[in-house]
């Protein structure tokens, strides 16, 4: 029987360090894995770096918090009106580019899925808009609307003109 495994935009993320109790220089120790973790898993900032000792059970519970709270996150659902307001907010911040001296309209943003949270943008030349705008609107997402270390799924619909053809 074959599994398939999740990928990155599917798996949730908890770094645990273990056996904690026989850590030596145990700040300096912590520093440098969670300095590593930014340098080595930058696309993923965010995720839980948590200690533990299965010796002394140190740290356990919050290791079953930190899951809780990532799953509660997965399947976290914002309304529309919300949603919205935060969008106009970003895009009017940071307005599209408009390649070709032709503007990209946004129009509105829909959450439509959980685990991961997906998200549909709508709008007209959204097939242009630069991957670094994309980003923008992501961080926002995990930023503004906690969504914290969770992978989320943003994808663009255009509007079809009628008298294109």
């Amino acid at each position: 029987m074959s599994r398939v495994l999740p990928t990155w935009s599917q798996a949730q993320l908890i770094v645990a360090v273990s056996k904690w109790d026989v850590a030596e220089n145990a700040s300096s120790l912590f520093n440098g894995i969670k300095a590593a973790l930014e340098e080595g898993l930058s696309q993923a900032r965010g995720i839980p770096l948590l200690t533990v000792s299965g010796k002394t059970g140190k740290g356990i519970d919050q290791l079953l918090a930190a899951a809780f709270e990532i799953r509660d996150t997965w399947s976290k659902r914002v309304s529309t009106g919300m949603l919205n307001r935060w969008f106009e907010d970003a895009v009017e911040k940071n307005p599209p580019p408009a390649p070709g001296g032709k503007r990209i309209k946004l129009r509105y943003i829909t959450q439509v899925g959980t685990r991961p949270p997906t998200f549909v943008i709508f709008g007209n030349r959204t097939d242009l808009l630069p991957e670094s705008y994309r980003r923008y609107l992501v961080n926002g997402l995990r930023r503004e609307l906690n969504f914290g270390a969770v992978p989320v799924r943003l994808t663009m619909r255009g509007s079809s003109n009628p008298f294109d053809r």
